[in-house]
């Protein structure tokens, strides 16, 4: 999860120069969709594993083995794509 969120910051920082530094997660995914070509599909990856980050890291329950898969596959996406930006 974390890979894939470091990933966003990533090309945020090679491609548009800056990076969310605000409280509000939404920020990031916001910024993130203007990266182009791939910045809507990384947002869309982005918003998924921030909607799961408090469960998976604070929360008492625990992410179901298949919301952890599908969050694995989502930071993977992530991180492929930002290694492809550059």
């Amino acid at each position: 999860m974390l890979c894939g969120i470091a990933a966003s910051d990533a090309v945020c920082c090679s491609r548009l120069g800056q990076w969310s530094r605000g409280q509000d997660h939404r920020q990031a995914v916001d910024l993130l969709a203007t990266v182009r070509p791939d910045g809507p599909v990384m947002a869309t990856d982005l918003r998924r594993l921030l909607e799961i980050k408090d469960q998976a890291h604070y929360a008492a329950t625990m992410v179901s083995a298949a919301r952890a898969e599908q969050a694995v596959q989502w930071a993977r996406r992530l991180y492929d794509l930002a290694v492809r930006a550059g």
